[in-house]
């Protein structure tokens, strides 16, 4: 009876293992479903991080386009203004003593 009481021990023991053995690998086969899906997310993220970076170097060199043009355009309208105004002022002078020699 001490036979068959041991090993009666020994096979529920067995069968608790058995199960213990297949709760684990359920837990590990979700856990590296999760570990699949956390590296896809990590991959897109990264994917994301890569292209904000491409858009952000685009927008800086965009910036600096327009920066260069402003200037451009601001010593262009200088010249303009360096041109026009003594014009300007010498058709008026000669418009106001037009009108006073009349």
């Amino acid at each position: 009876q001490g036979y068959r009481g041991a090993r009666e021990l020994a096979s529920s023991e067995l069968t608790s293992l058995e199960r213990s053995v297949s709760e684990l690998e359920a837990t590990l086969k979700a856990t590296m479903r999760d570990v699949q899906q956390a590296e896809a997310k990590f991959a897109a993220l990264n994917r994301q991080r890569i292209a904000l970076e491409a858009n952000e170097a685009a927008a800086n060199q965009l910036i600096l386009e327009t920066k260069q043009k402003t200037e451009r355009l601001k010593k262009q309208n200088q010249a303009l203004k360096a041109t026009i105004e003594p014009a300007a002022k010498n058709a008026f002078k000669k418009q106001g003593e037009a009108a006073e020699a009349r």
